[in-house]
C-alpha cells in the first residue's frame, strides 16, 4: 500500500473511531443527567411524603390533647376525625415507604425512627383510650404523655427530613460524567 492510501485509510478509521466515542459520551451524559433528574425528582416526592406524614401524626396528637385536659370527651374527639379526615395528597407513609426502600435506602434508619415515634404515638393514645373508658383519661400525666409523644415524632421528622434534604442535594446541579463530580465552587457550597 502506498502512503496516500494509508493516510486515506488512517483519516476514515480516526473520524469514525471518534464518532463512536463522541455518541458514547453524549449518550452517557443523557443518561446521567435524566438519572439526575429523576433523582431529584424523587426526593422532592419523598420530602413532600414525609412531611405530610409528619403532619398527619401532629394533627393526630393535637387532637388528643382537649380530651386529655378535659375540654372535650373521646366521643367529640372521634367525630372531628370523621368529619375532617387525613387527606393524602403526597401518598403520605405509602410513598415515602416506597421511594426509601426502591432509590434511598440509607435514610431507612431515619424511616424507621420515625415510625418508632408513631407506634409511641399509638400505645400513647391506646392506653389514653382504656383509661378515658375506665373513667379516666383526664390530667396533666396524659397531656404530658401526649406532649413527649409529640416532641418524638416531631424529632423523628425533622432528622428524616433533614435527611432527605442532604440526600436530594447530592442530585442537584451536580453533572457527572462516568461518576465523577466537579468540584462545586467554594461561594456556592452549602452546609
Amino acid at each position: 500500500m502506498d502512503e496516500i492510501t494509508v493516510n486515506l485509510i488512517t483519516a476514515v478509521c480516526s473520524l469514525a473511531l471518534g464518532g463512536v466515542a463522541s455518541s458514547y459520551v453524549t449518550h452517557r451524559m443523557g443518561q446521567n443527567k435524566e438519572r439526575l433528574a429523576e433523582m431529584r425528582r424523587n426526593a422532592e416526592k419523598l420530602y413532600l411524603a414525609a412531611d405530610e406524614f409528619g403532619r398527619q401524626l401532629d394533627v393526630y396528637l393535637i387532637r388528643h390533647l382537649p380530651v386529655a385536659k378535659g375540654k372535650m370527651n373521646y366521643n367529640q374527639m372521634l367525630d372531628q376525625q370523621i368529619a375532617d379526615p387525613p387527606m393524602k395528597e403526597a401518598g403520605g407513609a405509602e410513598m415515602m415507604t416506597m421511594l426509601i426502600r426502591i432509590y434511598f435506602p440509607a435514610l431507612e434508619p431515619e424511616l424507621d425512627g420515625l415510625f418508632r415515634a408513631r407506634d409511641h404515638l399509638s400505645e400513647v393514645s391506646g392506653a389514653h383510650k382504656q383509661d378515658w373508658r375506665e373513667g379516666g383519661g383526664i390530667g396533666q400525666e396524659w397531656v404530658d404523655a401526649f406532649t413527649s409523644a409529640g416532641r418524638e415524632i416531631t424529632a423523628a421528622s425533622n432528622a428524616l427530613k433533614t435527611s432527605i434534604i442532604e440526600a436530594g442535594r447530592r442530585y442537584a446541579d451536580e453533572p457527572r460524567l462516568f461518576g465523577l463530580r466537579r468540584k462545586t465552587p467554594a461561594h456556592v457550597r452549602t452546609a
